[in-house]
């Protein structure tokens, strides 16, 4: 495992003659001006992506602006039970019902409304870190997840065309405080840790991934956060990162296996040797026309070992995407 430093991030994801700043680095953007102009404007897709969780109770949610479609989901999961409490997914106009500004942190604003629902996150300009707000249908959700005193995010700048740039910013190891009631009943995320990813920019017509992103400690108490993936939603630049501690540590490439509810993650040189458990699953198969969207969403624990020390008590999300948009 390579234990040297990114790069520290420029000031802007442009540089001089608008040149695109490819590269992964420590650190993030306060905004992220249009990375696609007229030429991507459809292609240009963004997104806001939380997830929390404690030993019991994990907490995932989005909303997506997909430049031809909007949409949105939150999902509550039982750990304990390995029981899907919560599983809502809603589709609308672009902008109109899903909008996605373009800060990814401070003055961040995400919001989803539609009939009988609602589903906002943001970053105030006042505040320490990201709020969550949700109510549909016998549901309703208050979480907030507090950057301060949280290791520096992981931010990546990708060039898929000429001029056609794409962006996103992973930030771990948030404590997260909150609840979410179902049907009257309350649960509370006390003690919870999380992430956020942000995401912005052009995307391939076919995009496909799969990721994993885990918040706990090893087995000694260090805290410790991964983001793993592999995919061609990046350009060709890395995303691959641990958080070990304060630091923010380069991974270089991994390889994912798929064995029903575990799927085991390695790094191709040795260091990372991880398996995730899904305590339970998101399955979602859509054809809309010429888009399509075909994933599976595992909620669930990390185990194994990083660089030889073994990992303790991590909560993990993790995707497996294959989209057309």
């Amino acid at each position: 495992m390579n234990l040297s430093k990114f790069k520290k991030i420029p000031s802007s994801p442009w540089g001089t003659q608008k040149v695109l700043q490819v590269g992964t680095y420590e650190g993030g953007f306060a905004e992220i001006p249009s990375l696609t102009g007229v030429r991507g404007v459809l292609s240009h897709k963004r997104w806001h992506y939380v997830w929390a969780a404690n030993d019991q109770i994990l907490l995932t949610a989005a909303v997506i602006d997909g430049g031809y479609i909007g949409n949105a989901f939150v999902s509550v999961t039982d750990l304990e039970r390995g029981k899907l409490l919560v599983e809502k997914s809603f589709l609308g106009l672009p902008k109109l019902q899903a909008s996605v500004n373009d800060q990814p942190g401070r003055g961040a604003h995400a919001e989803f409304v539609g009939l009988g629902k609602r589903l906002v996150m943001e970053w105030g300009e006042d505040r320490s870190g990201m709020e969550l707000l949700f109510e549909a249908q016998g549901v309703s959700a208050e979480l907030f997840w507090d950057a301060t005193g949280a290791p520096p995010p992981i931010t990546v700048v990708g060039e898929m065309k000429k001029g056609l740039g794409v962006f996103t910013q992973k930030t771990n190891l948030l404590k997260v405080s909150g609840g979410v009631k179902i049907k009257g009943r309350k649960r509370d995320f006390r003690g919870a840790v999380g992430g956020l990813d942000f995401t912005s920019g052009y995307l391939p017509r076919v995009t496909r991934w799969n990721w994993v992103m885990g918040s706990g400690a090893l087995a000694d108490g260090t805290p410790f956060g991964c983001n793993l993936a592999v995919g061609n939603n990046l350009g060709g630049q890395s995303e691959n990162a641990l958080w070990l501690g304060s630091d923010l540590v380069p991974v270089g490439l991994v390889r994912f296996s798929h064995e029903n509810r575990a799927w085991g993650i390695k790094s191709i040189k040795p260091g990372i040797d991880l398996c995730f458990e899904g305590k339970a699953w998101r399955k979602e198969d859509r054809e809309l026309g010429l888009l399509s969207s075909h994933f599976s969403q595992g909620f669930g624990v990390l185990s194994g070992s990083v660089n030889g020390k073994e990992l303790g008590a991590v909560r993990a999300v993790c995707e497996d995407q294959n989209l057309k948009w």
